[in-house]
């Protein structure tokens, strides 16, 4: 026999949280601030009176601030390997969306079932009020939007770091010199 479900949204509003705790069971919108540090979310099998979870129910987690990660975890998932739909969100606006299925033969009430997972895209951080990258290496295009330091160097403008790149090859210089005044990033002297 083929069982379908259709999967809705609950209509309980949008839970916030930004301490670690369950999930309420009655909102299919959670937003997480981790501003005062890493926040756990366990999306149980019951709501918070206690009464088993309808399948078909979506879930999205959303990181919407702070510095810190979002662990979500399942109280049963559709693995036996524990902790293996265990998401992590790092950056703001990551996101995960969860459906709650019906049974199987590894579990007689139903699962969650870890549908997508959004996360911002990578080329793209804003890296301000992180530690230092140690051994980070950028492999394709870097844009940088403000000044830049390398190896404990205080930022320096951008045509400055270009030029100490050279060196002293007066042909290169004048070359990227006349570049960045073209584009004007840098003034004409």
């Amino acid at each position: 026999m083929i069982k379908n479900v259709l999967p809705f949204f609950l209509d309980g509003g949008i839970q916030s949280i930004s301490n670690s705790e369950d999930w309420n069971g009655t909102s299919s919108f959670v937003q997480v601030d981790t501003s005062g540090g890493t926040v756990s979310l366990t999306l149980k099998d019951t709501d918070e009176y206690g009464k088993p979870i309808r399948h078909g129910v979506m879930v999205v987690v959303t990181k919407s601030a702070g510095g810190a990660g979002v662990l979500i975890s399942c109280d049963s998932d559709f693995s036996t390997a524990a902790g293996s739909t265990d998401t992590g969100l790092l950056f703001v606006n990551d996101s995960a969306l969860y459906l709650y299925k019906g049974p199987s033969d590894s579990n007689d009430k139903g699962e969650w079932v870890l549908l997508s997972k959004f996360q911002k895209d990578t080329d793209q951080q804003d890296l301000s009020g992180y530690a230092t990258l140690a051994g980070a290496d950028f492999l394709g295009d870097v844009t940088v939007d403000g000044n830049v330091g390398f190896n404990g160097a205080d930022a320096q403008g951008k045509a400055v770091f270009v030029a100490d790149a050279i060196g002293t090859d007066a042909t290169a210089i004048n070359a990227i010199r006349d570049v960045l005044v073209a584009y004007g990033m840098m003034e004409a002297s």
